[in-house]
């Protein structure tokens, strides 16, 4: 066999080659280079932050750590956002901790968890439709036998497998465990520039794990919370779920989807809400116009910088003159409203929020399709 065709069976397989796995690592990452990755692949993306936002922060180094046990049992501990996240996965329920969000648990509702950078690196065979592959020579990495390779984006969507990786990377540099088919690091690149680096440092496999290793207590004792939970609804009954007034457009010319109710999270400051959205149907493809709705009966958290004011509305700019995204707030009849709007102009997401009338408990709103 090849070293071509070695690797692409060890990708191809990776994932019954172990039956536990202990593993330890960081992850890199240039924010700034990032986005001109991103932005060489999608050059109509906007960002969504306001336009006078500063430049992107400096390079970060966050760590993490990554148990396993086939098949379904997962423990994670990874840094994000300046705080350590533990989490506990088996099957579908979780449950996890951190200082910011304390002890949160699923809702029950297929609600899942994520376990950090390191856990992708296990993901191989999902790689190999989106790759281009070249070995680049025998090498060792942590004591362990590797493969060195080059790799390349086939397709323009790299939304999917890559994003993991580095999302808009021209080439990735890959190391593969010769005998696992894990990957052991990933660096991906722009101009030569890498922008992401995911590295293992410590990996054990087909060790004993105990039970107590997927098991969590939170460090203040606290009892898990129910992480908080999305319901759908018919559109027209929206209303009659919520003790405060839904507010909608009096004539849009748009076509309306079902709504949401998701339960309030005293602990970040989010009351109980109503979301649902309104999309302008075209016949022809590209950038599809929407506004999308978050009301309230109380206050929602909101972004501190970039807002002004018009009449009674709270403007902020999150898109570009070639692709417009607005954020406005405001209150209405006792309801707090958030709009986010994509592909409209200014005056016609100002327009919609003057217009906002109550929808009727249990009856549809009159927008059903335009014309």
């Amino acid at each position: 066999m090849s070293e071509l065709g070695e690797v692409l069976e060890l990708l191809h397989t990776s994932a019954v080659r172990w039956r536990t796995i202990r593993m330890a690592g960081y992850q890199w990452f240039d924010p700034g280079q990032a986005v001109a990755a991103f932005l060489s692949r999608h050059p109509d993306a906007v960002s969504h932050g306001p336009r006078n936002a500063g430049p992107p922060a400096g390079p970060t180094i966050e760590r993490w750590r990554l148990w396993i046990e086939r098949p379904d049992l997962k423990r994670a501990e990874f840094e994000a956002g300046g705080e350590t996240v533990s989490v506990v996965i088996a099957g579908n329920r979780w449950c996890s901790w951190s200082p910011s969000r304390g002890a949160r648990t699923d809702s029950g509702e297929n609600s899942s968890h994520g376990t950090g950078p390191g856990e992708p690196l296990l993901w191989t065979a999902m790689l190999l439709p989106a790759l281009d592959v070249e070995t680049r020579g025998r090498t060792t990495l942590l004591g362990r036998a590797a493969i060195s390779l080059e790799a390349r984006p086939r397709g323009e969507d790299d939304g999917g497998s890559l994003v993991h990786l580095g999302m808009g990377a021209e080439r990735y540099e890959l190391v593969v465990d010769a005998e696992r088919g894990i990957l052991l690091r990933s660096e991906a690149l722009l101009d030569g520039r890498a922008f992401k680096v995911v590295e293992v440092e410590e990996v054990a496999f087909d060790q004993d794990l105990s039970p107590e290793m997927f098991s969590l207590t939170a460090p203040s004792g606290e009892g898990f919370e129910a992480e908080r939970s999305h319901r759908q609804l018919p559109f027209a009954e929206l209303s009659s779920a919520v003790p405060f007034t839904v507010l909608v457009p009096e004539h849009p010319d748009m076509v309306h989807e079902d709504g949401s109710i998701e339960s309030p999270d005293p602990r970040l400051g989010r009351p109980l809400a109503v979301r649902f959205s309104y999309e302008r149907q075209q016949g022809q493809p590209g950038p599809v116009p929407f506004v999308a709705f978050a009301e309230s009966a109380e206050p929602m958290p909101e972004l501190k910088d970039g807002w002004r004011t018009i009449d009674d509305l709270r403007v902020r700019d999150e898109g570009s003159e070639r692709r417009p995204r607005y954020r406005v707030v405001f209150q209405r009849r006792g309801t707090h409203v958030e709009m986010q709007s994509a592909e409209l102009a200014l005056e016609e997401v100002l327009a919609l929020a003057r217009s906002l009338v109550p929808l009727p408990s249990g009856l549809e709103h009159a927008a059903e399709s335009p014309g």
